[in-house]
């Protein structure tokens, strides 16, 4: 199962700050004499190295592309690709592409590590011209606390972020710590013994085929429920797969539920999900077979899980619960809140009011973007 992109919110969170902190003003338009990606690229000339900007017809293109893909259903020949690829290496890199893309119309959209579970941050689901953003190449970042920095990271720093302390002392491994990376490379790499830096290599899965859904459950499943579970779906050849993840704790008695956009804390027991995998084509019988057990299992735990809304894991990204719809070069409000709800409840209000304060024209915008919510909050 794909790892989630945990960071991918963090380094959209960043390029909105870049943006919004700059004292020029860059408005959308494209020039009557060239296309709009022309004008980003003349814009980028001189700004980044031309080594680390990949167009369609860039021979490295397609390798730059796939290089963290993890579902090869996203790169068939009907994908909406990107019309090029900036590869990031110097935070003025991410500056100069979100300057260039605003004010030539070309949107970005942010890869970190790829592991968008519907692809969104490479690929678009409906025709578009857009850039990717790719940052890979950042590895590092500097946190700073009064005077004092925190040394985290991205990719190769990852075990120095959790083996310090807020105040960058270093901390000693512990319990907490080694099962951390032990779960996560069992999870990325299939082996629980893999040092820290196996996690640091950029890899691909452009062989099996993968579908994801998630719930939360906030009251308990008795024996005779998982019994008929199993029997009815789980005992079958060729089901998938269900990751059960524990919540409670800390994380469920101290953390407000609307002290971060993540709300699924108090009362949740656990979250669920579900995945399921084939292998040929995504458009022959074990395709549409995989799909068909994977829909009959989610309606079969409507029941057990939460409700009003159905809750639903963001990181687990799931298309089948809602798209955006686009009126007026904008995302609409109440299109966005039937998927946005489930993954964020009552924040979701409160996300979509902080991104119409910076980003009300909707730059940064996917399927399951936040919209920018303009009236007073």
């Amino acid at each position: 199962m794909a790892a989630t992109m945990r960071g991918g919110n963090v380094a959209l969170a960043i390029i909105f700050l870049c943006f919004t902190c700059s004292n020029n003003v860059f408005l959308l338009r494209s020039s009557s004499a060239s296309s709009p990606i022309d004008d980003f690229l003349r814009c980028l000339s001189g700004k980044i190295p031309a080594e680390q900007v990949f167009t369609q017809s860039s021979s490295g293109f397609m390798a730059e592309l796939t290089s963290s893909v993890q579902n090869p259903r996203f790169v068939t020949n009907a994908t909406v690709r990107p019309a090029c690829i900036v590869a990031a290496s110097d935070a003025s890199h991410v500056q100069a592409a979100v300057r260039c893309g605003h004010r030539s119309g070309v949107r970005l959209r942010v890869r970190s590590g790829g592991h968008d579970y519907e692809g969104l941050s490479y690929r678009a689901v409906r025709a578009e011209t857009f850039a990717v953003l790719d940052l890979a190449g950042l590895r590092a970042v500097r946190v700073r606390a009064g005077e004092r920095y925190g040394v985290g990271g991205l990719r190769r720093h990852a075990r120095g972020a959790l083996l310090r302390r807020r105040d960058g002392q270093p901390r000693p491994p512990t319990a907490t710590t080694s099962p951390c990376f032990r779960a996560m490379a069992f999870i990325s790499l299939g082996a629980a013994d893999v040092p820290p830096e196996g996690m640091l290599r950029r890899t691909n899965n452009l062989g099996t085929y993968v579908k994801s859904k998630s719930d939360y459950v906030r009251r308990p499943m008795g024996a005779a429920a998982w019994s008929a579970l199993f029997a009815d779906h789980l005992a079958s050849n060729n089901a998938g797969v269900l990751i059960l993840e524990p919540h409670g704790g800390v994380v469920g008695a101290v953390i407000p539920d609307m002290a971060t956009p993540y709300p699924h804390r108090a009362g949740v027991l656990y979250n669920i999900q579900y995945g399921v995998f084939w292998w040929g084509d995504d458009e022959g019988e074990s395709s549409a077979a995989a799909r068909r057990w994977l829909d009959a299992l989610y309606a079969a735990m409507e029941a057990a899980v939460s409700g009003n809304p159905r809750e639903a894991f963001v990181n687990y990204r799931d298309l089948d619960i809602g798209e955006n719809a686009v009126v007026g070069g904008v995302t609409e409000y109440e299109s966005a809140r039937r998927w946005g709800e489930r993954y964020f409840m009552g924040n979701f209000r409160r996300l979509a009011a902080v991104k119409g304060r910076v980003d009300p024209g909707d730059y940064f915008r996917n399927e399951q973007s936040i919209p920018p919510l303009l009236q007073p909050y």
